[in-house]
């Protein structure tokens, strides 16, 4: 409901996979268990579950909370996070009817648990397409190793807007009231 109500922007995953036996390692001592879980294969399925076909959201805000808001967050926008020419946009074909299971057995992470195990989801990421490239389809990756690129993140992007800029006096200084306009 935060979400949909705006409170938050967006759902992202920083995808810390564990497997059983590494979760294991806190069975005795919760602070030892590794801090994260799963999630990149997941989340798009599971937000459309959960506030797509819930009613919560609409398909636009789907794209939205899913894409476009991370791509402005990140200061990507609008090479990122939208299909337009001059655009760098991944695009997916998503089957909103299609039904499915989500399994350890069925995701593609080397990993021996799924925190979703079982659960069943109507909506389905049927085809993937990055650079004008198939890179998901009929629930196989094609792609090789190395094909990856990294994007580098522009600083200072409009979520930084009103803050100190590294140097400045205020930064400097290391004091900053809580009345001092940011």
């Amino acid at each position: 409901q935060v979400l949909a109500g705006g409170v938050l922007q967006l759902v992202a995953t920083d995808h810390a996979s564990f497997n059983s036996t590494q979760k294991a390692v806190g069975r005795d001592d919760f602070r030892l268990i590794p801090n994260g879980v799963h999630g990149l294969e997941e989340r798009m399925h599971i937000v459309w579950e959960e506030m797509v076909n819930s009613g919560l959201i609409t398909p636009m805000d789907f794209v939205r909370v899913t894409s476009s808001a991370a791509a402005q967050i990140f200061n990507m926008y609008p090479r990122k996070g939208r299909i337009a020419a001059g655009s760098d946009a991944d695009v997916i074909v998503f089957d909103p009817n299609r039904e499915h299971v989500l399994s350890a057995a069925s995701h593609h992470h080397n990993n021996d648990l799924n925190i979703y195990e079982g659960r069943r989801i109507q909506g389905y990421v049927e085809t993937t397409i990055s650079r004008g490239r198939v890179v998901w389809q009929h629930g196989q990756l094609n792609v090789e190793p190395g094909s990856g690129r990294f994007v580098p993140l522009p600083l200072h992007g409009p979520l930084f807007d009103g803050l100190p800029k590294p140097g400045s006096a205020r930064q400097e200084s290391g004091f900053c009231r809580t009345s001092d306009p940011v």
